[in-house]
């Protein structure tokens, strides 16, 4: 988001009890750009300390649009990620920490494997394999206790069942 440049300099006051004087142009600046950015950013570009901001922010009655800081958060925090996606996918060092899900599968795919596996033996291959369509296949051999009901179920979220032979793997 790019923000007007703040209309002239803040002066210092006389009086104790006020440190800075305002001008009403000052004053629409902040009421136009306090409820939508940070206040480090308005402290910044004021000239001031953030705690300064807070008190103006106060004493003219202006609140902070959650909805907004939120959604700008959201965007700075997806920029960020794709950027960690296509650092990995290039084979680049991460910058940050963030927790980055490899699998695109949905919860509901990733519990019907989970019970293929381990409820009633079937055989999955690992989410992170490279083959995107073996992500979506279960297999059955000789041990597997199997259900039509579950298969049924499997085959409804976009799995194929197919029989295990040694050329799988």
């Amino acid at each position: 988001m790019k923000i007007d440049p703040f209309p002239g300099t803040l002066e210092r006051s006389s009086s104790w009890g006020t440190p800075y004087v305002t001008t009403e142009e000052q004053a629409a600046w902040l009421c136009k750009w306090y409820p939508v950015c940070n206040n480090d950013v308005i402290a910044k570009m004021m000239g001031i300390g953030c705690s300064t901001v807070i008190r103006f922010a106060k004493r003219m009655g202006i609140v902070k649009d959650k909805g907004a800081l939120s959604r700008r958060y959201g965007e700075i925090q997806r920029k960020i990620i794709e950027s960690e996606r296509r650092r990995d996918r290039w084979g680049l060092p991460r910058r940050t920490a963030y927790h980055l899900p490899h699998n695109n599968l949905t919860k509901r795919e990733i519990i019907r494997r989970w019970k293929a596996k381990k409820k009633w033996g079937y055989i999955v291959v690992d989410a992170r394999t490279e083959e995107w369509n073996k992500r979506k296949v279960i297999y059955y051999d000789g041990n597997t206790s199997r259900s039509k009901k579950f298969e049924k179920y499997c085959r409804k979220a976009g799995f194929h069942i197919k029989e295990w032979d040694e050329r799988n793997d």
